[in-house]
């Protein structure tokens, strides 16, 4: 078995990466190997010595108000809602394959969308990211795999600084489910940009607020082409961020790269000397790369996805984001899976009021 052959394996090193540990060390001495069960794997991360890092090696080597939710009854809207669920899912799988056989689904245990449904997330209960905190701290089992959460999860005292490499907690890959629940790109900002601050700080809750303020609007408006949701993310970045922010020049100057016909691999480059003293995982460079793969995928569903390998950092996040996109745009492949509609039906009952 090898790395190319086994796209988990892949995610694990990349995400371990992210979170500042030194994989290279973990190879080096077997602690890492790809034949180790997924539990031992993920156990033996946990203790990788930190890393320190460079500009050539950031890609890896190969409080928003509460407001009132939305309700619709549109069939045109709650199927585009489940084309956006079942996009993060198929995104998911083509990158990284089938789902352990303990899930029926990878949005199970790389974010939170089935816990935030069952739990009625949406009403007036939760309506600070402690109240949130405290909800994903009650069902731990049905957290994402990762390290750094389940880390704050049994140290919510440090949760504002637990170490340098914090922003690995998954409130990104949470910000869709915010979009496709609350309809309304507004309240969808608001109520993701709560969600953002329980482990988050910085630029990431305006940008994942941006991502939850896109979907939103995009299912209710569906683009007709991947240019169209690159620009419509632009646009709510743009309004979610400081007006002196890095971000909107890092976004602007991605647009102007791409329309003077910069090479995909080129842009790639750019990207990791422009962020490379962040996290492999850090917000910044995950837009950067969901904009980017958007932009020359062409609006077709497998070139799309696997320029996010390419592209490298944080692949599970912006398959997550992309793959929804992509989904209110209809490219998602036409299967049905059992368990992840059972999911679907429950959030468009849930939306439905």
């Amino acid at each position: 078995m090898t790395l190319r052959s086994d796209p988990f394996y892949r995610a694990v090193l990349q995400q371990a990466w992210a979170e500042g540990r030194d994989i290279q060390y973990g190879i080096t001495y077997g602690l890492l190997r790809p034949d180790r069960a997924t539990q031992e794997l993920l156990g033996a991360v946990v203790h990788l010595p930190w890393r320190n890092w460079n500009p050539e090696e950031v890609r890896g080597g190969e409080t928003g108000m509460w407001l009132v939710r939305r309700t619709t009854d549109e069939t045109a809207i709650r199927d585009r809602v489940g084309q956006g669920w079942h996009g993060a899912e198929w995104a998911l799988q083509h990158l990284l394959g089938t789902p352990p056989r303990e899930t029926p689904t990878w949005l199970r245990v790389m974010a939170h969308w089935h816990l935030y449904s069952t739990s009625h997330a949406a009403s007036s209960r939760f309506q600070t990211a402690d109240d949130l905190r405290r909800l994903v701290a009650e069902h731990s089992v049905e957290c994402q795999m990762s390290r750094g959460e389940q880390w704050l999860l049994h140290h919510p005292e440090h949760s504002l600084g637990w170490h340098p490499f914090h922003e690995g907690s998954g409130a990104m890959r949470r910000a869709p489910w915010w979009g496709l629940v609350s309809l309304v790109p507004n309240q969808a900002a608001a109520r993701s940009y709560t969600d953002a601050t329980w482990a988050y700080r910085g630029r990431a809750p305006g940008l994942c607020a941006a991502i939850a303020s896109t979907v939103s609007h995009l299912a209710l408006q569906p683009p007709q082409s991947s240019i169209e949701i690159m620009q419509a993310l632009m646009t709510a970045i743009h309004r979610a961020t400081p007006r002196h922010a890095t971000v909107r020049s890092l976004v602007a100057t991605l647009w102007r790269r791409m329309r003077y016909g910069v090479a995909f691999e080129d842009q790639c480059q750019w990207i990791a000397h422009q962020a490379y003293f962040f996290p492999y995982d850090h917000v910044l460079p995950n837009v950067l790369v969901q904009l980017l793969a958007l932009g020359y995928g062409a609006s077709k569903w497998d070139s799309t996805l696997d320029l996010l390998s390419t592209a490298g950092w944080d692949i599970a996040t912006n398959a997550i984001i992309v793959g929804t996109l992509l989904g209110l745009q209809g490219l998602q492949p036409v299967r049905r899976m059992e368990a992840l509609d059972s999911e679907i039906a429950a959030t468009l009952r849930q939306i439905s009021g």
